[in-house]
């Protein structure tokens, strides 16, 4: 499937969301069940799973602490799943998309606090301040070189 959708145009970037959404549904199985004898009941376990269980660990160079997946994530990986049964539809593999059965996670949009008018006009007025100062040529521009750049 992945093959098939990186030939029909999807960005890297999605095929690497469907590959994390299928690498989370493979740790949920214990073992590696035949595809098609996967059951709704089971979706519906692992959709819960991933709300109450999952637990993202911290990756890379960054330290936090582990955290559960955000409604969002959930609802990417419905929608990644979605996708591979329909894949697993349309070539005869499977007869119906049971993942469209599952109710997906509800995600708010999220609350965007804006900058104060105030807010602005300090930010504005510290830019000002600091394109008055002299350069110690760590930007390696002139200070005449560099004030059309100061927002």
């Amino acid at each position: 499937m992945l093959f098939y959708k990186r030939a029909s145009g999807k960005s890297p970037s999605t095929i690497a969301d469907y590959r994390n959404s299928f690498d989370k549904l493979q740790t949920f199985f214990a073992k590696n069940p035949p595809f098609v004898s996967i059951t709704r009941d089971q979706l519906v376990a692992f959709f819960a799973w991933l709300q109450d269980e999952y637990v993202c660990a911290a990756n890379g160079h960054i330290q936090r602490k582990p955290i559960h997946l955000s409604p969002k994530t959930i609802l990417n990986i419905h929608v990644a799943l979605s996708a591979l049964w329909t894949w697993e539809v349309n070539e005869g593999l499977v007869e119906k998309n049971i993942v469209r059965t599952i109710d997906a996670p509800r995600v708010q949009p999220p609350v965007i606090e804006t900058f104060s008018k105030e807010q602005i006009e300090a930010l504005l007025k510290a830019c000002d301040r600091s394109a008055r100062r002299p350069s110690f040529a760590i930007s390696g521009l002139a200070q005449s070189d560099r004030a059309p750049y100061v927002i």
